[in-house]
């Protein structure tokens, strides 16, 4: 899962990015897919915003050192630009 791509990024379109499993013990083995649709005027900053976003959670992640992540983005959920692309099987979470 870990070695997937976790994000593809056309700043001013849209976004593609792999969800993240809520627990390991509830992980399927499918690295998930989805794309967000960000093109209209009043949600260009989203680019910018997933991008800063996906460099911030790898910097914060725990494998990489001890310090807690603060809470620097907010995103609307079951928007209705999100679209399901697709899984990938894969082995496990790391």
């Amino acid at each position: 899962f870990d070695q997937c791509i976790g994000q593809i990024i056309v700043i001013d379109s849209f976004s593609i990015f792999k969800k993240r499993p809520n627990d390991e013990e509830s992980f399927d083995n499918k690295a998930k897919y989805v794309k967000l649709e960000h093109s209209e005027d009043r949600l260009l900053h989203f680019g910018l915003q997933y991008l800063l976003t996906g460099v911030l959670s790898a910097y914060y992640h725990k494998s990489r050192n001890n310090h807690l992540r603060p809470g620097f983005t907010s995103f609307p959920t079951h928007d209705k630009r999100e679209m399901e692309l697709g899984d990938i099987d894969v082995i496990g979470l790391r």
